[in-house]
């Protein structure tokens, strides 16, 4: 095993080597080993969770998906789509927030768990769009 963890018997017999054979223990001669997950699938899909991270944090600067104002001097605008991940709160000067008076006050709530769900559905957007257009144009997608 000493010589498996300098990598010389990785080149030569990779039955008995765990780093190369994603194994622990010794595969009998005769069965071939693949790797876990094909390159090209994995890079497809890191794309498409960069495009869905960019399309998320585009979709901040829509115009917000729910308002709301209490009269006792405090409101709150929801951006993100499809799931609202970012929170805008202003407090205006009213009796219950004197602290307002001079200027509003303005702050900013996220949510990470809807950030993470909007970029899953616009990855999964992605996806679909492109299963269809394989399917259409006859070409056969990556993995």
């Amino acid at each position: 095993m000493a010589a498996c963890a300098l990598g010389l018997l990785s080149r030569f017999d990779n039955r008995w080597c765990p780093c190369s054979a994603y194994l622990l223990w010794p595969m009998p001669h005769g069965i071939a080993q693949k790797p876990m997950a094909r390159p090209r699938l994995v890079l497809l899909l890191m794309i498409l969770v960069g495009v869905g991270s960019i399309l998320t944090y585009c979709s901040v600067f829509l115009p917000p998906t729910t308002t709301t104002i209490n009269p006792g001097g405090s409101g709150s605008s929801d951006y993100g789509f499809p799931l609202p991940w970012k929170v805008d709160n202003i407090l205006y000067c009213s009796p219950l927030h004197p602290q307002a008076c001079p200027s509003p006050i303005y702050s900013s709530d996220y949510d990470w768990i809807a950030f993470t769900g909007d970029v899953l559905f616009y990855a999964f957007l992605g996806y679909c769009l492109l299963v269809g257009y394989s399917r259409l144009s006859g070409r056969k997608l990556a993995g």
